[in-house]
């Protein structure tokens, strides 16, 4: 059954006892019960901060994807997985282990809009394509370009898509007021998120994630602008939609309190 249906707590063990054992077993279910079942898989992997987690995740992501190899929706997941490895990650995955998955990622997601155009992948493209361009300064003009094109496409496509928005946001916390970006621009950007969140009309196995992470980061933006109290009542909100959300329960809300 899809894990979407399970209990919340994820172990790597219970995800391979539920991979069919080859490609005829893994076509026994369909494209969109492989997504619902890779979607909630990266969404509990991700709560739990932990890289093994997702790591783990993505045997049955290569399953899914070799059953179906030119399914839109789950090229889109597979390039989802390794950006939420990326930015999870951190530093601890090494130069080398980042660029391998940031060149994954960005041929899952082009592959994805290439077939079926979604806001979501235009916008996790602008994310890769903006972290390789960090990495190599000798293609950051084109790769910058490519940022722009797909931030464009994104929010053409995704004009009350609340994912769209949430991603922008964060971007924006990182950049420069020179680039439009800053702590002013990230809180109009995850203020809107937030507001779109409460009308989203997206159903699995479609992106349907993002809520709790919206109030996490518009927290972030609170507490960097001295608002202690309203980042905590974010934080709040944010654990009472994800209780196991380990970095908004370990990390943001206890240094605001």
């Amino acid at each position: 059954m899809p894990l979407r249906r399970l209990l919340p707590a994820y172990v790597a063990a219970l995800i391979a006892s539920l991979i069919p054992a080859s490609r005829a077993g893994a076509q026994q279910w369909s494209a969109e019960h492989w997504a619902d079942t890779v979607s909630v898989a990266i969404d509990a992997a991700t709560r739990s901060g932990d890289v093994g987690r997702l790591e783990a995740t993505r045997s049955l992501v290569a399953r899914a994807t070799a059953a179906y190899p030119d399914d839109p929706l789950l090229r889109h997941y597979e390039g989802f997985l390794l950006y939420r490895l990326v930015t999870v990650g951190g530093a601890t995955l090494g130069p080398p282990i980042t660029t391998a998955y940031l060149d994954g990622a960005r041929d899952a997601l082009e592959r994805s809009v290439a077939r079926r155009p979604m806001a979501e992948s235009y916008l996790l493209l602008s994310e890769i394509y903006s972290r390789q361009a960090a990495a190599d300064p000798a293609h950051a003009a084109a790769l910058g370009a490519a940022v722009a094109l797909e931030r464009a496409r994104a929010m053409s496509l995704g004009a009350r898509n609340p994912r769209v928005y949430l991603l922008a946001g964060i971007a924006a916390l990182y950049a420069g007021e020179d680039a439009g970006g800053g702590t002013a621009a990230a809180e109009r950007l995850l203020t809107r998120a937030v507001e779109l969140f409460g009308h989203d009309g997206a159903h699995p196995p479609d992106p349907t994630w993002g809520r709790a992470e919206a109030y996490a980061w518009l927290g972030q933006v609170y507490e960097r602008t001295g608002r202690k109290p309203a980042a905590a009542e974010s934080y709040e909100r944010a654990l009472a939609l994800e209780p196991d959300n380990v970095w908004v329960r370990d990390v943001l809300l206890p240094a605001v309190r």
